[in-house]
């Protein structure tokens, strides 16, 4: 009895590679480009909302085009979703951690705020995969939410433990990298075909 791979569905490429390539960089991109924004929009809470706005904006962009490399009936209807949802979820992004180390503590504000810009974003990818031609079941808009979460609370937790650049691109590339290999998922779930 041997397990084999099920076939890909009908419109999915193999241009895997390609896609969580421009996943990574896109999102170690998108912490960079909120960063400097936000310092130089000025360090008060409109300056902070318009970095990260830029930045997530680029990184919902940067989303909707890589899902069009592995799925090329991605619409441009989703691609807009996921572009206006990331950028007014990452205009929360600092308002988001900064209340969480307000009301526990600094140390838990990191993955926490993290997560929970990572499972605000994840419903927001989530909903943009269910709309046509996909056909998503509205059951996996909880599994990408969870799955980007936990990449956002890991990204988040390395990114604040050490403060450094180097720490912030590797924190930033496992957001990529989580949102990359939950999309993947979401796209061609594993399935088996039984022989005997």
């Amino acid at each position: 009895m041997g397990l084999l791979p099920s076939a890909n569905p009908v419109g999915f490429t193999p241009n895997r590679e390609k896609f969580m390539v421009l996943m990574i960089s896109a999102w170690v991109m998108v912490g960079a480009i909120g960063i400097v924004l936000s310092w130089a929009f000025g360090d008060d809470i409109i300056g902070d909302a318009m970095g990260w706005v830029i930045g997530g904006a680029t990184g919902g962009l940067a989303t909707g085009y890589a899902l069009t490399i592995v799925n090329p009936s991605i619409q441009s209807k989703q691609v807009v979703v996921l572009t206006l949802g990331w950028a007014i979820n990452l205009a929360f992004f600092e308002a988001i951690v900064g209340a969480i180390g307000d009301a526990l503590s600094i140390a838990l504000s990191w993955p926490l705020g993290w997560a929970t810009v990572g499972a605000i974003g994840g419903w927001v990818t989530g909903y943009a995969l269910t709309l046509e031609p996909l056909h998503l079941q509205k059951k996996q808009i909880a599994v990408t939410a969870l799955g980007i979460a936990l990449g956002w609370a890991m990204g988040g937790t390395i990114a604040g433990a050490m403060g450094d650049p180097l720490s912030w691109a590797i924190g930033w590339s496992i957001v990529g990298a989580a949102q990359g290999g939950i999309l993947l998922w979401c796209l061609n779930p594993s399935k088996f075909i039984f022989n005997a």
